[in-house]
């Protein structure tokens, strides 16, 4: 025998029916957005690492140049350094306060006259074997340096830019560094010490032949 269905019957079970519908498709929608969530989540965390990764190595890499800068230049102090030499144009020969090195030594008791008009005597004439060097301490190549006169006296060590200009060397500016520069060649005066109205340009030229 056939089974006979209400009307009222007939609109209960398709109200059942739409309700299943329903809650079988806010399943759907709910785990289509958990999966969208969770998809955007694990695509902001790579992110976060990514950026986290990227700024630790700007941040080691800064340190880092920090770490291997070879001079503080926030003090006169390092001109006494032995291997700071300052670039003079007032200066017409080299002059070292410190001997350390050197090869090839000679009398030489030549007056020097500074800012005041008072004179010093250079105890005698030197030449220094050096290594140029950036201010980061890496080496840029060999050199020797003439003729320096030695005076203890002397404050600091001055590297004369206008001997250099005379014996066909060309200056140079290169960013925050005074340059001379004789074919491939090439003296960066790039430790930089700030003054109250200026600054001095100085290099770093390590002795040879010292430890």
């Amino acid at each position: 025998m056939g089974t006979t269905v209400t009307p009222q019957q007939h609109e209960g079970l398709q109200a059942l029916i739409e309700m299943a519908m329903q809650t079988l498709n806010a399943g759907q929608v709910q785990t289509t957005l958990q999966e969208s969530t969770d998809a955007e989540l694990r695509q902001l965390t790579n992110e976060q690492v990514l950026n986290k990764e990227e700024s630790k190595g700007d941040e080691e890499h800064e340190l880092g140049l920090v770490s291997q800068q070879a001079f503080p230049t926030h003090s006169l102090e390092i001109l006494k350094n032995p291997n700071i030499w300052v670039g003079d144009t007032g200066a017409t020969m080299n002059t070292c306060h410190n001997k350390d090195g050197y090869v090839n030594e000679q009398e030489n008791n030549a007056p020097s006259m500074g800012i005041e008009g008072k004179t010093s005597k250079c105890h005698s004439e030197v030449d220094i074997p050096g290594i140029i060097c950036d201010k980061y301490g890496n080496k840029v190549q060999d050199v020797t340096l003439r003729k320096c006169r030695y005076n203890p006296n002397a404050n600091v060590n001055l590297l004369s830019l206008t001997k250099l200009l005379m014996d066909g060397w060309i200056m140079n500016r290169d960013n925050n560094a005074i340059v001379m520069r004789k074919g491939d060649n090439d003296i960066r005066f790039d430790i930089v010490i700030k003054t109250e109205t200026g600054a001095i340009f100085s290099a770093y030229i390590k002795r040879r032949n010292v430890p």
